[in-house]
């Protein structure tokens, strides 16, 4: 075994290569507070500039979409596709468009 195969030379135990998950502040996401983390918030003025694009399909289609609903719980602009979008470009496909919803 070496001390550091890779060459890092990092931490206070050179044999130790990976934390223990157990031992990490919340592995299970259960706690209800984190005593060392900072809160910092969202700048609403930052999420109204521009809308948010929601690249996922057919977010944008219909009458109450979700790219709708999610603008008006967040009170900011959204757009979202009306078909179904493809994962490499982001391009919607079959002639589908993405939609700009106000809250």
């Amino acid at each position: 075994m070496n001390q550091d195969p890779i060459g890092l030379l990092g931490g206070e135990n050179l044999y130790w290569f990976a934390p223990n998950t157990t031992k990490w502040n919340d592995p299970l996401g259960l706690m209800n507070k984190c005593d060392n983390c900072s809160k910092t918030g969202v700048d609403i003025n930052l999420v109204q500039r521009k809308p948010v694009t929601l690249v996922a399909c057919q977010t944008g289609k219909g009458d109450n979409s979700f790219a709708q609903k999610l603008a008006n719980e967040l009170k900011a602009p959204k757009r979202g596709a009306t078909e179904n979008v493809s994962a490499v470009t982001g391009e919607v496909l079959n002639g589908g468009k993405y939609i700009t919803f106000k809250p």
